[in-house]
């Protein structure tokens, strides 16, 4: 963790604004990590991951584990930040309180299987969208589908025909 220009990234692959406009999330992909910078002071840390090694650790803020994650949203509601665990193919979550969970796909299961939770699959979740209600919506980038996911209820396929890609 450092400061400003000091601070190094290793392909970063999404930003969200917190709390207002106070916080930025980073996820910094190669690294393996969630990184959040306090815009004020320019401050960078790492509320997840460890930055050395990938994995698929649920835990606390240096156990818990990423494999190449591109996507974040934060939800508003709840302040849980959802991260498109995409080497994984899984969703996680960072909790206000600092621990990681998976709250839906299976670790190293390659498939679009529309399910609730950690019965669902998905094939590289990448890009990720949050609406004011809590439900996020997630582009796929091998599954070559976009999914509805709330994480009270079942992921399901809203577009695209599941591990087919093409234009029309």
């Amino acid at each position: 963790d450092d400061t400003g220009t000091a601070a190094l990234f290793s392909r970063p692959r999404n930003i969200a604004l917190h709390n207002g406009e106070a916080d930025l999330y980073v996820v910094d992909s190669t690294n393996h990590v969630l990184r959040k910078i306090v815009l004020a002071s320019a401050l960078v840390t790492t509320p997840a991951g460890t930055g050395t090694s990938s994995g698929s650790a649920d835990g606390d803020a240096t156990t818990a584990r990423f494999d190449s994650p591109s996507g974040l949203v934060l939800d508003t509601l709840s302040s849980d930040v959802f991260v498109a665990d995409t080497g994984n193919h899984v969703l996680r979550r960072l909790a206000p309180s600092g621990d990681v969970t998976t709250i839906a796909g299976q670790v190293g299961v390659i498939a679009v299987t529309d399910a609730t939770g950690l019965l669902a699959a998905f094939a590289s979740p990448t890009g990720m969208a949050c609406t004011a209600a809590g439900v996020v919506y997630i582009a796929e980038a091998a599954g070559h589908v976009i999914r509805r996911f709330n994480v009270f209820d079942t992921a399901f396929t809203m577009a695209g025909l599941a591990m087919t890609p093409g234009h029309n």
